[in-house]
Formats: structure tokens, sequence, C-alpha cells
């Protein structure tokens, strides 16, 4: 079916939303809505006109109701030009008088708000825009004047004039200096469609459409954008202030870095407290040991009340940014400088003056307070009052104090090291002259002390402590003499000390029992033999009942001894020892009788014996019961042969024993059991038994087999020469 195009009535009706719904009269030049048209205005005859083009326009449908016109074929009432095409530039214009014309006929006009802006450029160079507006409001109006279609005068309830005129006309009226201007800006050429109760409501409501051009506050609201930018500036540490003289020739970073500055000491002056930082030092010296020596110097961070603050206040030979008076919880008041760091910070001269006057400062550095001009103010003073990374100390005397302590305590340290490296060189010659024996003795000497619970001092009336003689000993090769078995007090020296000098309340004969049974605070069970011997070579004085109880004693030791028991084995490792100080008991000590080495040989010849018994109690119990296994079989076969061989007659081949030698010789393999026997004297036999009727287990007996094998082999040897036969087993009557 071939697609017919469609009718221009249809087109236009698709169309309509852009059909102009208003108009101008060629006569009064005023906008006229199609619908206020009658039937007899149709066509040409309503006088009237495109605003644009001053082309004349005719009516279309005009003063026909709703039900005359037939929906999809019908037009809605409009204008249309009566030669040429409307364009979007008709429509707009017409949208604008009428947008116009409606506004000057309400009563109550809706005036918009009015914006003012200004830009300032910061001291980095940013821009910061500041604005500035009037309230929309909604105001009577008490004259209205036509000037022409594209302009009008209202004067309103306030006494104020407004002219209002078209987007983009010159006005004609003679407005004055005080006068305020609004233009009508209308693009949209829709808006030409629209009825007028549509048109004023978006005019009013959304206040689009209405423009200031000029204001009667436009002067103060110029002002208070400038004041909005400006104070943006200063929000951000921006703003360069009246009364800070900047040269010309300085960059955008330096204009910042003074006006950060600035910006910082009005803070510090207007504050009532600031907190400062900790500080940190550790004072390492090398001490004359080759020691390192740590002293921490430590201020703790604080929190001050400041008052009294004063800006560039000249002392002597110093001009700081600011100084205050500042109060520590406890602490008096003092004078505390603040010096402000942006690109020079103090320098070691200045710090010089400062340590001269005596007086606290400290140095906050402005680089790390964050983005030069672009920190905000609070940002800004929270840094500079309340954070501690971006402060340090110059100068505090109590700081000062602190390191001249950890100086002292460092040399006093190092004095007393000097001093003790002093002593112990001198100790050193000392040990170093005496021999093995007079070291010993100093060193037994100074134990005695210590059991007397006196200060040790040597022989020569130095103090000393027995400790100290320990190293010089280890040298000389006696070792283990710091070891509580020997030094403590009723140790091993003590108690040899005690029966060769006689100076214990206890006998001897006690110590030793003390001893020998472990009951003592000390444990020498393992040296009761030196004791004993030094009982005896010392001479110890005892009573007759102390002699009998020793010699039970002695028994007791000697006994365990020849078993070989560790329990009163010596230790040889003071032997060297014992035998310098003790003279009498090196012959003693030099034999290896009674030692630990001696006992545990006892107990490995010992074990060694036992586990040698056991071992041929294990072999003769194997042995014997191989044999009871092996008589048994040799009986079991003994008793097989017995009912199932028997000798073959000597009738038939081989008929002699020559013949059955030579056959057995040839008939048997090399690897045979039989081989093994003397198989030639074991057929004599087996011949003369049976020759002599001897029955053949008889005669197996008589070989006295050693074993099965040894049956099995003399039965083999019976069979191969045809002398042994298996028999049928006789059968017991009644079975």
């Amino acid at each position: 079916m071939q697609h017919q195009a469609p009718s221009p009535a249809v087109e236009w009706t698709e169309r309509s939303g852009a059909l102009m719904a208003w108009a101008v009269t060629s006569t009064e030049r005023k906008a006229t809505y199609i619908g206020s048209l009658r039937r007899e205005q149709t066509g040409l005859e309503c006088n009237c006109v495109c605003p644009e083009c001053g082309g004349v326009l005719q009516a279309v449908n005009a003063g026909k109701s709703t039900e005359e016109l037939v929906p999809g074929k019908s037009l809605r009432p409009h204008f249309r030009h009566n030669a040429g095409q409307q364009q979007d530039a008709c429509l707009v214009k017409m949208s604008q008088i009428v947008a116009l014309q409606l506004l000057l006929q309400q009563k109550t006009i809706y005036l918009p708000a009015q914006t003012s802006s200004c830009t300032l450029a910061g001291a980095s160079g940013h821009a910061y825009t500041g604005t500035a507006s009037s309230d929309a409001m909604a105001m009577g109006v008490v004259h209205r004047e036509w000037v022409d279609e594209h302009e009008a005068k209202i004067t309103l309830e306030n006494g104020r004039v407004v002219w209002i005129r078209l987007f983009g006309a010159h006005g004609k009226g003679p407005a004055q200096s005080g006068d305020a201007i609004i233009t009508i800006k209308v693009e949209d050429p829709e808006v030409s469609t629209w009825p007028a109760a549509k048109i004023l409501e978006h005019a009013q409501l959304t206040g689009q459409w209405l423009c200031w051009e000029r204001h009667w506050d436009d002067d103060e609201l110029a002002k208070r954008a400038q004041g909005d930018a400006q104070q943006q500036a200063e929000h951000w540490c921006d703003h360069i202030p009246a009364d800070l003289d900047l040269p010309a020739s300085l960059t955008h970073a330096q204009r910042s870095e003074s006006v950060l500055h600035w910006v910082i000491k009005g803070i510090l002056e207007r504050a009532q407290a600031i907190v400062t930082p900790r500080y940190t030092y550790n004072l390492t010296r090398t001490m004359p040991d080759n020691t390192e020596d740590t002293q921490r110097v430590y201020f703790e961070e604080r929190t001050y009340a400041i008052n009294n603050v004063r800006l560039e206040h000249r002392l002597q030979g110093v001009v700081p940014d600011v100084i205050c008076t500042a109060t520590a919880p406890g602490e008096a008041p003092m004078e505390l400088m603040i010096e402000v760091a942006v690109t020079h910070k103090v320098d070691q001269t200045k710090t010089l003056r400062i340590r001269a006057l005596g007086l606290a400062c400290m140095e906050i550095d402005a680089q790390r307070l964050g983005k030069v001009g672009r920190t905000t103010v609070d940002e800004l003073r929270a840094m500079v009052l309340t954070e501690t990374g971006n402060k340090r100390w110059v100068f505090h005397p109590a700081i000062e104090r602190r390191h001249q302590a950890a100086m002292d305590y460092s040399l006093q340290k190092r004095a007393e090291i000097e001093r003790s490296i002093a002593e112990a060189t001198e100790r050193s010659d000392w040990l170093h002259r005496l021999g093995d024996l007079e070291l010993l003795q100093e060193y037994l000497g100074l134990l005695r002390q210590v059991w007397d619970h006196k200060t040790p001092h040597s022989h020569s009336g130095r103090p000393c402590r027995p400790a100290e003689l320990a190293p010089t000993l280890q040298q000389r090769g006696f070792r283990g003499l710091g070891e509580g078995e020997i030094i403590l007090p009723r140790g091993l020296l003590w108690m040899l000390d005690a029966i060769v000098r006689h100076t214990s309340e206890s006998s001897a004969v006690a110590l030793f029992e003390e001893a020998m049974t472990g009951t003592g605070p000390v444990r020498l069970e393992a040296y009761v033999t030196v004791l004993g011997a030094a009982i005896v070579e010392y001479e110890a004085p005892m009573t007759d009942e102390d002699a009998q109880r020793m010699q039970s004693l002695r028994e007791v030791v000697k006994s365990s001894l020849q078993r070989g028991e560790p329990t009163y084995a010596r230790p040889s490792h003071y032997d060297k020892v014992l035998g310098l100080l003790y003279p009498r008991l090196r012959e003693r000590l030099q034999s290896n009788k009674g030692t630990r080495e001696v006992a545990s040989q006892i107990r490995m010849r010992r074990l060694i014996s036992e586990l040698k018994q056991s071992e041929q109690a294990a072999e003769q119990g194997r042995q014997e019961q191989v044999q009871r296994e092996q008589q048994e079989e040799i009986r079991d076969l003994l008793n097989e042969i017995s009912l199932f061989n028997k000798w073959m007659p000597a009738a038939g081949w081989p008929h002699d024993l020559p013949t059955t030698l030579q056959h057995v010789q040839q008939s048997f393999g090399k690897r045979e059991l039989a081989h093994n026997l003397p198989w030639r004297a074991v057929l004599a036999s087996a011949w003369d038994a049976r020759e002599s009727g001897k029955s053949l287990p008889d005669w197996v007996q008589s070989q006295e087999p050693k074993s099965a094998s040894h049956i099995n082999g003399l039965l083999r040897i019976l069979g191969v020469a045809w002398m042994q036969e298996r028999k049928t087993p006789e059968r017991t009557p009644g079975a």
C-alpha cells in the first residue's frame, strides 16, 4: 500500500505547539492574546503585527470555542504571518513584550535578589571572589508609566523608581542616578504560546526573567562583596594587611611567607596558652674502659599560660618576634621568647645572644605548619598553640641545668672508672708478684675474714674481696675455687681450716660426721676422705669415744669405696690447691686411692664381670637347650627308624663290602651330606652289625649320633649301599 503524505492541516496540528498566541496591535502597540479576540476579528481583521519583523499577522480560528475545533484536524486559535514564515526571533520578542506588559498590569511586583561580586588577589596570587546579595521581595506598585513597548517606569510603595526594560533594548526614559533598572530576559520562544496566567506565574515565581541592571544598593553590595573576598583571603591566611608594607619586588611565595609570619604573631598576641615541645638528648661518651655511657636529658611537653605578650620588643642585642610571661603549673613565671621561622631559623650567633640573656626561647617552624598561603586561620591557630612537632627549644634554663647535671654525672662516672682501673692495675701488679702459695694463702685469709663477718683486707692491709683474686687463680690453673662447696661457711676450706687449726667448737669427728651424712648447709660427702686425712695428719684432738666413733664412720666410708660407690669418692680437681695450703695432705692427695676415677674403675670392672657372668649363663642355657632339642629330635628319629626302617638282606648285589664301598664312592655327589661322615668306616661297621644280627636301630644308636642330620647321613649311606629299606610297621593286636 503506497504511503500518502499528510495533509497541511494535519501537519499544522502536529506543529501547533509553536503557534504564536500573542501579537501587538498596530495602533496601540499593546500585546493582545488570541483568546481575547471575537469571531469577527478573524484574519486580517485582528489589526495586529509582529513586534520583531513588523509583518502583518492573521488571526486563525479567533473567537471559536473548543467544541467547534475538530481534534486532530483543526488548529488551536493563533496568529500567523500573512506573508512569509514566523521565526524564533519573532516568538522571543513577543514573549518579552508579553512578560513586560503582564508584569506592569500587576499591583504587586516580585523583585529578585541582586548579587554583587568582587575578586581580590591574595599574597600567594590566588584569587578570592566575594559575593553579596540583597533579599528578594514583593513590593506594591503605586504608579506605572509606559515609555514604549520596550520600556516602562514604575514607582514602588516605598517611593523608589524602577525602570523595566526588555533585554537588549535601549531605554529612552530619562532614568535618574538613584533609579533602579531591571531588564526582562526571556529567551524561550515557547513563552509566546502560553496563556497570560502561565506567563505571569512563571515570571513572578522563578524570577529567572528579571535581571537587575542597576540596583539602588549596588554600592553597598559591592562593598560587602569586597569584604567577603577579603574575609576569604584572611581565612586562608592570604590577605595582605594594610599595615604590612611589602616591597613590590617580592615574589608570591615571599609575600605569602611574610603574611604567614604576620598572622602567626597576631595569633600569639591574642593567645592565652601555648603547648611547648618535649626535649630529648642522649649524651654519649666513651669511658676509659671503652664502654659507652649514655645519659638521657629529657624535658617534658608542657602547657604554659601566657600573658603580657609583646611583639618586636627590643632586648639587649636581640629583638624577638614575641616575648611574653609564661607560667606552668607549680612553677614560677618566666620570660619566654618565641621566634617564628618562616624562611630563616635562629642562627648560631643569635642563639649565643639568647643564651647570654638566660631567657627561655622557643622557635616555631612556619614551614612545617602546612601549605603556605592555603592554611586556614583555625588550622594555623591549632598548629601554633597546641601542636609540638613544629617547635623546638632554642634555649631553656631548665634544659641547660639538666644538660649540666648529665655532664657532671658522666664526668663523675669517668673519674670512678679511672680510679677503678688504677686500683685494678695496682692489684694486678700485686697479684702478679705473688707466688702460687702466697696467692692461695691470701685467698684463704680473705675467706676467713668473710667467715668471721669482717671486711676483708689483704695481708698488706688493702681492702680486697675474695672474688677479686678469682681471675688470677683461674689463670694459675686453680679452677673452681669460686664454687660454693669450697668457699662457703662450713664448706670444704672452712672444714679443713677448723680441723687443722682446731678453731671449731665442734669436735673434728662431729665435723667429719656432718660432712659424711650431708646434714650440714653444704654437701661435702665427696670430701670426707680429705677431712679424714686432715684429722689424722694434723692430729685433731679427740676422746676415746670420738676415736671409736671415727673408726666406725671410716669403716662405712671404706666399705662404700671398695664397692665403687660414688657417694664418698673424692673429686681430684682441688688436690693441687689443698696440697699447697695443707702440705701434710699432699702425699695422700697424690694417690688416687678413694678418688672418683678409681670408684668408676671399680664399678666398671664389677659391671664387666657381671655382664660376662650373665653372658656365660645365657650361653650355657642356650647350649643346654640345643642339646635337649637335639636329643629329643634323635629319639624321635630312632623311634621312626624302629617303625619304618630295617636291614636289607645281604643276598643280591652288592654281595661284599669292597663292592659296596666302590659302588657308594661312585654314587655319592660332591655335595652329599654323607661326605662329612667317615662313610667307609660307617659301612664297615654296618656290614659287621648286620652280619652279627644287631638291629638297625641299635646300630644307629651305637654310632652315637650328635644330631638329626648325623642320623640322616647314616641312613643315606646305608641307602646308597643297598643295606637298609623301608618296612611296614607291625599292627598291634586289637588295633
